[in-house]
């Protein structure tokens, strides 16, 4: 797969990327970008601009031409926020096959819902999201929206191309980190360099692309098989807890440090679990009997707001409470075991059918899920805390 890419350096203000630069009448689309096409993105320009290791604006212009109904869901626009993340200044516009305007869009006209994902019982993630219809193809969307992060463990990362069927006539991202700070990144399918600029307070990383025909993905290939650069900090801030992700060993650090000392539990239910296991000399069936002490006395419950999406709830919560959400059941089971000697780890790891694996060589966002891990003397074991099954 090979991607050719023009790069240039951005001396104007940041939100000067996000002019307009081509003319969307459908026939100003080469013809080499329609073929095997269900739709081409005419633009995509980006920009990412952290202001302190805690906070960051990302500003977004899009255009995309949906060529036949394959392509349908291109249309629609879906923005996720929640207490660490506000959405601002949504809009769109709508345009026939000749590049007019046929309708537009604002703030108003966007619906606003709970974004509760399955088995979730509370968060506070949202959803503002606009679903477009239009009765002649071609026709051509635009969307435009900032997003301010206030907390910053995670940066979003650029993926100008991100199905198959697509092609793309122009997109652009730049990162505009402080002097004081680094940004990390590395390159999915795309074997170059940003274009680094200064300023008197930022460096600027520039990326950019133009005239990618589709992609086709390989049947039995890896997950990701689009062109991407993962962005990620170097130090970080969220809600007033810092940390480094430079290693995984510095944000395995951070989650010890957000969620140590949270496993004490009551004397009566320390007192009841050696009572349940004083006969056991096995460390399996200890942990057997352990494990079954979780799964009768509690239900999953994700409850997921703020910090909370990553600190656990205090043992003694889910003991009184008799509930709680990976984190917080898996760490229940652990203090449990810690009080009858068995040593476990809380463990990270990115659950789900067709994920992607994760980069030994680039510490990322790659985790979603929480499970106990438990080494014994000739074997490991895995406690999957949240099933009652």
């Amino acid at each position: 797969m090979k991607f050719f890419l023009l790069f240039f350096s951005f001396l104007l203000s940041p939100l000067l990327v996000l002019a307009q630069t081509i003319n969307l009448d459908v026939s100003h689309i080469p013809d080499s970008l329609q073929v095997d096409a269900n739709a081409v993105v005419r633009y995509d320009h980006r920009v990412f601009e952290v202001k302190n290791k805690g906070k960051a604006t990302y500003q977004v212009r899009y255009a995309c031409t949906i060529l036949n109904n394959k392509a349908a869901d291109l249309a629609n626009l879906y923005l996720h926020y929640d207490l660490l993340k506000e959405i601002d200044d949504m809009e769109a516009q709508l345009y026939d096959a000749e590049g007019n305007i046929i309708k537009k869009f604002h703030e108003k006209d966007f619906k606003d819902q709970l974004a509760h994902s399955s088995g979730t019982f509370v968060d506070d993630t949202r959803v503002k999201y606009l679903e477009v219809m239009a009765d002649n193809y071609p026709y051509t969307i635009v969307f435009e929206y900032s997003t301010t992060y206030n907390g910053l463990l995670f940066y979003p990362n650029w993926t100008p191309i991100d199905d198959e069927n697509i092609s793309l006539q122009e997109a652009s991202f730049q990162a505009v980190i402080p002097t004081d700070l680094q940004l990390r990144y590395k390159n999915n399918l795309l074997d170059i360099e940003p274009i680094v600029t200064q300023d008197a307070t930022d460096n600027i990383f520039s990326w950019k692309l133009q005239n990618q025909k589709p992609i086709k993905y390989e049947v039995v290939g890896p997950y990701k098989q689009t062109p991407s650069v993962l962005l990620a900090p170097s130090d970080f801030s969220i809600e007033k807890h810092d940390g480094n992700l430079e290693t995984w060993e510095d944000l395995g650090t951070f989650y010890y440090n957000l969620n140590k000392d949270r496993d004490a539990l009551p004397e009566a239910t320390i007192q009841e679990i050696k009572a349940l296991v004083a006969n056991e000399t096995d460390q399996r069936k200890i942990i057997e009997k352990v494990y079954k002490y979780v799964q009768e006395r509690t239900r999953y419950v994700g409850i997921q707001l703020g910090i909370g999406g990553w600190q656990t709830f205090k043992a003694e919560t889910v003991d009184k409470n008799k509930y709680g959400d990976c984190k917080a059941l898996t760490n229940y089971t652990q203090a449990l075991l810690k009080n009858v000697g068995i040593p476990a780890y809380y463990t990270l790891i990115r659950a789900g059918r067709n994920t992607y694996d994760i980069d030994p060589d680039f510490t990322h966002k790659s985790f979603n899920h929480v499970i106990l891990t438990i080494p014994l003397d000739t074997d490991t074991m895995f406690l999957e805390c949240t099933s009652q099954n």
